[in-house]
């Protein structure tokens, strides 16, 4: 195999490696659909499908142009209750705390529940004397869903990325090496 073969699959990976990481980066970035809401009150939804549903808290965020900054503990309580039959669902605290970034939305989770398919009601009240508005966000994305495809983005980089850059500087070398001989054999030829 010549230098040039050599560059050219370790460009490629390199390549390939880099556009990995992106499209784990978008794809998981795609999936966070949370919906801010600002509490105290009550926000309205639909489960289409029974599952879990999950509440974070987002002390320091954009929401709707304006940015709202809270106390970093949340001081507000939950109730969800479902507007098909009434009956109420308990929002447990995470086992794990998980926190995410994504562009000018902070926040961490802060519960789950599992609810039953069809439309429910999220009530978030203040705690007596606090008159401060904070937001919040719910949604059926558990942050596994995020993260467990950037980590595998990130390990196939680097795997991928190195082999690449290996085999790029294997064909560097190759092709400086044959530019010596060829020099050599010409500079030989030349004095012969």
């Amino acid at each position: 195999m010549n230098s040039r073969r050599w560059i050219v699959l370790g460009t490629l990976l390199l390549i390939c490696s880099v556009l990995i990481l992106v499209i784990g980066v978008v794809f998981s970035l795609s999936r966070f659909n949370m919906k801010q809401v600002l509490m105290p009150g009550t926000v309205e939804f639909t489960m289409d499908t029974p599952g879990p549903f999950f509440l974070a808290y987002e002390p320091r965020t954009d929401y709707e142009g304006t940015l709202y900054v809270s106390p970093e503990d949340s001081t507000f309580t939950f109730e969800l209750e479902s507007l098909d039959d009434g009956a109420s669902a308990s929002i447990e605290k995470p086992l794990v705390s998980a926190n995410y970034r994504i562009g000018g939305r902070r926040g961490r989770y802060i519960g789950k529940a599992n609810l039953s398919a069809g439309s429910w009601k999220l009530i978030g009240r203040a705690s007596a004397g606090d008159d401060h508005r904070a937001v919040y966000a719910y949604g059926r994305t558990p942050i596994a869903s995020i993260v467990i495809p950037i980590i595998i983005s990130v390990l196939a980089t680097a795997l991928i990325g190195p082999v690449g850059l290996g085999l790029l500087v294997v064909g560097l070398i190759l092709r400086v090496q044959a530019r010596k001989r060829a020099m050599s054999a010409s500079k030989s030829t030349a004095e012969g």
